[in-house]
């Protein structure tokens, strides 16, 4: 009896873990404007959005490798990627500079608040999920040289 409640309600917890909808969060480009979470989220291709600062080495190294690789994967297959920095108002200011110096060719938006960071449950960058139909399918915390074909093997399972 005891065992049959239990896996009845382990079943209830991951129906509710993989039935949660992502957060709505107000977010901005580097020019300033505003846009909601929801839209970036919202594709009808994969999104791969890495949670990334401008102070994280790992961050800035994983962003590098993927940007010089994008044009290839994407000829390889259809998704989104998007960065949204978790630089907070102290160190925000310099973060449109620094994306501008390293020429990036992926949409970078803010999360200086830290509200998109925090119901994501990203503790630490990097951290990149991959998003497919409205759900998490693969996230992977930190970086390491490599991390980068376990992300595109991924995505390209997705197909």
């Amino acid at each position: 009896m005891r065992i049959a409640i239990g896996s009845l309600l382990l079943v209830i917890c991951l129906t509710f873990a993989k039935g949660q909808t992502l957060p709505k969060v107000p977010l901005e480009d580097l020019k300033g404007t505003v846009v909601q979470s929801e839209d970036i989220f919202t594709s009808k291709e994969p999104v791969v959005v890495s949670f990334w600062a401008t102070w994280c080495a790992p961050c800035i190294k994983e962003l590098a490798t993927i940007d010089e690789n994008l044009v290839d994967w994407k000829e390889e297959m259809n998704f989104e990627f998007v960065a949204i920095s978790i630089d907070d108002a102290r160190t925000v200011a310099r973060l449109r500079p620094f994306v501008e110096g390293r020429r990036w060719t992926f949409p970078v938006y803010s999360d200086k608040n830290g509200l998109l960071q925090r119901q994501m449950g990203v503790a630490a960058p990097p951290h990149t999920f991959i998003i497919y139909n409205g759900e998490v399918v693969w996230q992977h915390t930190g970086y390491a040289p490599g991390d980068e074909d376990e992300l595109f093997d991924k995505l390209l399972e997705l197909q």
